[in-house]
Formats: structure tokens, C-alpha cells, sequence
């Protein structure tokens, strides 16, 4: 009797401890799974540590009455993980002048930094930025401020407009003006005659 009570007590042991692991398991699975949500859906976004990442796809920035004042087409944004801010790789933008006579912009970068509280995008790596006054801008960086409509950036700058071209080290361009300011040292302009 001793023995077949031992052997009984064993397995009801072994049972409940496998039990117990596989309980464990599920529960444990079933917190990630609802803390973290559901896998997604689609193949071209990932959950990262840094926040969400959209591969192909658009950014609109909103004025605050909600009228579109960027367009930014990016090969990847990534949302960090403070939800305030987005990095664009690969990006094509368009400006829409929220009244008449502002130069509508088209702007390529290779990466851009976009501040969704305050509308600041700050584009980098060789940017191109058409219809400035007419003509296009070059440079390395240049940040977009919004409440004063102003385009301030520097790094290797050349504004080319028809037949001449202006280099220096920093430029800043007022959108409503539209004037644009190179500064640095040295200041050379050529001319195609």
C-alpha cells in the first residue's frame, strides 16, 4: 500500500507542477500579448523600440486651423517613441502656401526631422529646394520654421537662378518676402555670360 500511495502522490505531484508550468505559460503570454497588441497586420510596419516605423509611405503637417502645410513622401518614417516627433529617410516635399502669391516649395533630402507640436521639420543630407524666388537652393541642412514662415539652413549653400550662382555658408529665406539671404565667408557669385 505504502509504495502504490507514494507512486500516486508522485504523479498527482508531476501533474500539477505541469500544470502549473503551462498555466504559467498562457498568463504570461496573454499579458505580452495584451500589453504590446496585437502583430501587425501589414508587413510593411514594425513595432520598434524607438517607436513605429511605415515603410513607403506620406506625412501631412496641419496648420492649426487644419489646412495642409507639408506634404512629405518619405521611403521610411519612423514615429519615436516620445509620439512627438517622426525621422523621414528618402523624402520628397511639397510646401502649400496657405494664401495666395507664396511660392508653392518642393523639397528633396535625404533625411528629414519633423516636431508635430511645433511644425519644425528640419530636412538633411544633400538638400534640394526648387522655387525659391524662382530659383533653386543646395545646401547640407535647412530648418523650416512655421510661425515665421522661414527657411534658415547652412552647409556648402549655392542658390542657382538663371544664369548665376551664389555660394556661401548659411542661408535664410523668408517665404512671405520671398528674399533669400546668403551669409558666410567667402561670398562668390558667378555669372554665365
Amino acid at each position: 500500500m505504502k509504495k502504490r500511495g507514494r507512486k500516486e502522490r508522485f504523479i498527482a505531484i508531476f501533474i500539477v507542477l505541469i500544470l502549473l508550468i503551462g498555466g504559467l505559460t498562457v498568463s504570461r503570454h496573454w499579458r505580452l500579448y495584451n500589453m504590446e497588441g496585437a502583430p501587425p497586420e501589414n508587413k510593411n510596419e514594425e513595432i520598434q523600440e524607438e517607436g513605429y516605423i511605415f515603410e513607403g509611405t506620406a506625412l501631412s503637417v496641419v496648420t492649426p486651423n487644419g489646412d495642409v502645410e507639408w506634404r512629405l513622401d518619405a521611403h521610411k518614417i519612423q514615429i519615436l517613441k516620445d509620439n512627438k516627433s517622426a525621422m523621414l529617410e528618402e523624402i520628397e516635399a511639397k510646401f502649400q502656401p496657405d494664401t495666395e502669391g507664396r511660392s508653392q516649395l518642393q523639397v528633396t533630402a535625404g533625411n528629414a526631422f519633423v516636431h508635430f507640436e511645433t511644425r519644425v521639420i528640419k530636412f538633411t543630407e544633400k538638400v534640394i529646394i526648387d522655387s525659391i524666388s524662382e530659383g533653386i537652393l543646395q545646401l547640407n541642412e535647412v530648418t523650416w520654421y512655421p510661425d515665421s514662415a522661414k527657411l534658415i539652413g547652412e552647409g556648402d549653400v549655392r542658390y542657382i537662378k538663371d544664369t548665376f550662382i551664389i555660394t556661401g555658408d548659411i542661408v535664410e529665406t523668408d517665404i512671405k518676402d520671398k528674399k533669400v539671404k546668403i551669409n558666410g565667408s567667402p561670398v562668390a557669385i558667378e555669372i554665365d555670360i
